[in-house]
C-alpha cells in the first residue's frame, strides 16, 4: 500500500468542503485530517494537525487565502499548498506563485483533484492549461 497523503481543506463554503471530502474518499491513500472555514481557523488547526498538502481557497472571511498562505509558508514551509478556487485569474496565480505556491486548480476541474494531489505530493507542480 502506498503512503497516505494527509490533506487539510481551507474553504468557507461548507457544502463545497463536504463535496470535496466525498470526492477524496474514493482514494484510499488520501486522508482529510482537517477542515477550516478560513485561514485563521486553518492556522489554529495546524498547531495540532500537520497535513502534507493544504487545499486553499482564495476568498474566505476573516483571513483570506493570500494571508493564510503567507503565514503557512513562514511557519510550516514543508506543507505544500494547492490553490483550489474558482478565482483562477492570472493575477491570483501570479500572486500565489510569489508566495511559493506551485500548484493551482479550478474547482470546476475537481475531477483532476486526485491526480493533482499525487503530482504535488511527489514534488511536482500543476498549473491550469490556460
Amino acid at each position: 500500500m502506498s503512503e497516505v497523503i494527509k490533506i487539510a481543506i481551507a474553504d468557507d463554503h461548507k457544502i463545497f468542503r463536504r463535496s470535496t471530502l466525498l470526492l477524496l474518499a474514493q482514494y484510499e491513500n488520501i486522508e482529510v485530517i482537517a477542515e477550516a472555514n478560513n485561514g485563521e481557523e486553518l492556522l489554529i488547526q495546524l498547531q495540532s494537525e500537520t497535513p502534507d498538502i493544504i487545499l486553499m481557497d482564495i476568498r474566505m472571511p476573516r483571513m483570506n487565502g493570500f494571508e493564510a498562505t503567507r503565514m503557512v509558508r513562514e511557519k510550516y514551509p514543508r506543507i505544500k499548498i494547492i490553490v483550489f478556487t474558482t478565482f483562477d485569474l492570472e493575477d491570483n496565480i501570479v500572486e500565489m506563485n510569489k508566495l511559493g505556491v506551485k500548484s493551482f486548480i479550478n474547482k470546476e476541474k475537481c475531477e483532476d483533484l486526485g491526480r493533482v494531489i499525487k503530482i504535488v505530493h511527489e514534488g511536482g507542480v500543476y498549473f491550469p492549461d490556460k
